[in-house]
């Protein structure tokens, strides 16, 4: 007999994030705490563009054609995309992991794992689109003064180069839609969708934190000053380049989309390449283990700063998971974008990492 707490588990899955990797959604309605239509994702069916319908707050989908008009569950959901019997279904959006606690229906609205509204999704895309046209630009060409990994080593760098100093190449830089914002700039909130204080735009790089077609978060990397790193307000947190990964066996997981970038330009076509963006992000594997299921096993390569163990230690809970050391060649390498800048091949590591046994976690 199943265990109940995976049952709840597996209905609890992200029902946006499993259809949406099969079928464009958009948002069409706020009842039911929001609801997104568009053609169904399920094999064979023929109904029309938007018959089939999703209200991810109420955990429930439905399809004009495949169920008549009636409310199912992810494990329904999952049975008719991959036809396989119920217990399979469970297996495959648990991963087989029991739940630690079930997810009650009851959480707020923010507290659960779904985008930001389409509202700030809209403007966000306006803002990344505008940065990147930014960053290829004169204005971006004659922004310098790149302070070297916050250590006050300012480098006569524009964006652009400082992102090539770190390894990417222009087709990665252009593909992820990387960005320049040339000055700080509060923006209104209701631009966004929001209430109360403007968003906080800060002078950087901009990263957006896209999965498939959905924008998550908005995150800036500043050319100086503490935190490195600030995420327009709004953002959620997600499994940066989740979409790509349902081709691999093995996933790598490193901490930082940048190394996440470099990994994928110099090796994604040998493992799946993965972020949460930082060391305190937990994995919600109610949300993103649909990305997962394919997965046989899970190489973590967090970086070696000290900052990074507990972050680890979490992700190497997960079945089937191993730690990939990050390399130093120099005594300042912490990470996997430095072994690189120090001369290290990070494909010849891939595929080291790749064959080594490791033991199990």
């Amino acid at each position: 007999m199943l265990n109940q707490d995976l049952i709840l588990q597996a209905k609890s899955a992200d029902l946006l994030q499993i259809a949406g990797s099969r079928t464009s959604l958009k948002h069409v309605a706020s009842s039911g705490g929001g609801e997104w239509a568009g053609p169904c994702p399920i094999p064979g069916c023929r109904c029309d563009q938007d018959g089939f319908r999703i209200q991810p707050q109420q955990k429930r989908w439905l399809c004009r054609n495949c169920t008549d008009g009636k409310w199912q569950d992810a494990i329904a959901l999952i049975m008719r995309l991959e036809q396989i019997p119920f217990s399979e279904a469970v297996r495959r959006l648990t991963g087989g992991f029991p739940a630690s606690a079930p997810v009650p229906d009851t959480r707020p609205i923010e507290s659960l794992s779904l985008p930001p509204a389409p509202a700030w999704q809209k403007h966000a895309k306006e803002v990344f689109l505008r940065a990147q046209e930014v960053l290829w630009s004169r204005a971006g060409e004659q922004a310098v003064n790149w302070d070297a990994a916050g250590t006050n080593q300012y480098l006569r760098l524009s964006p652009l180069e400082w992102l090539r100093e770190r390894g990417l190449k222009d087709e990665t830089i252009k593909k992820f839609q990387l960005g320049f914002i040339p000055r700080d700039v509060r923006d209104a909130a209701q631009k966004w969708g929001l209430t109360g204080k403007p968003a906080f735009l800060s002078r950087g790089i901009t990263l957006p934190g896209r999965v498939g077609e959905i924008c998550w978060y908005l995150k800036i990397r500043r050319p100086q000053g503490r935190p490195k790193y600030l995420q327009v307000r709004g953002s959620r947190p997600a499994l940066f380049m989740a979409n790509a990964l349902s081709a691999h066996e093995t996933i790598l997981l490193c901490e930082g989309e940048f190394d996440a970038l470099l990994l994928a330009q110099e090796a994604g076509d040998l493992t799946g390449i993965a972020t949460l963006g930082s060391a305190s992000q937990h994995l919600d594997l109610t949300a993103w283990g649909w990305y997962l299921l394919n997965a046989c096993r899970f190489l973590v390569a967090y970086d070696i700063d000290g900052k990074s163990e507990a972050g680890a230690r979490d992700l190497l809970t997960i079945r089937h998971s191993i730690r990939a050391n990050v390399p130093q060649l120099r005594p300042q390498d912490k990470d996997l974008t430095d072994f690189y800048q120090s001369g290290g091949d990070l494909r010849a590591w891939v595929k080291s990492s790749l064959n080594e046994k490791g033991s199990e976690s």
